[in-house]
């Protein structure tokens, strides 16, 4: 949740978002879907819609204080409005275990600015040791219309460290 309401797709979604282990977010009143961990291309009427893909594939976040893994969330702020949300995924898993493949944020800016350059939604990526087969892209409520940089193929070798994919809404 944040403060603010959040415009995609030009559609206002509130101030909830929904964030998965399997590398997506996804805003109401859409849903996981059935078999939320199998990553398809975008655009796809079938659920998840609604949908930003920040590296969605089966993943497993690995909850661990003493180093750090698992997820953060967080609020910013700028003059006491609320200004973005970020999502941390640190050192995760594929599905079944294993050696952690990636660690990936996004942040989720609240203005919408029409601004060339000006990015309303910001992936990153880091201590990527591996990149298997995964999606990053957005789509709308309806799954009718998406924008995908890669699309459920393999990504071997596209997402490095400090790798950002920028979406302008």
């Amino acid at each position: 949740t944040t403060d603010a309401s959040f415009d995609f797709y030009g559609q206002d979604v509130g101030n909830v978002y929904n964030f998965t282990d399997d590398g997506f977010v996804f805003f109401d009143p859409s849903t996981p879907g059935v078999e939320p961990w199998i990553n398809t291309d975008i655009p796809n009427p079938d659920e998840p819609n609604s949908l930003l893909a920040v590296f969605w594939r089966d993943i497993e976040i690995v909850y661990d204080a003493d180093t750090n893994r698992g997820v953060t969330l967080a609020s910013l702020t700028s003059g006491g409005l609320p200004a973005a949300s970020v999502i941390e995924y640190d050192d995760l898993e594929p599905w079944g275990g294993g050696d952690p493949i990636m660690d990936m944020e996004i942040v989720l800016f609240s203005t919408q600015d029409d601004t060339p350059g000006f990015y309303e939604a910001v992936i990153a990526f880091d201590n990527v040791a591996a990149t298997p087969v995964g999606t990053i892209g957005v789509e709308n409520a309806t799954g009718t219309a998406g924008s995908a940089l890669l699309n459920a193929a393999d990504s071997t070798g596209v997402i490095t460290d400090g790798f950002q994919v920028c979406f302008d809404l």
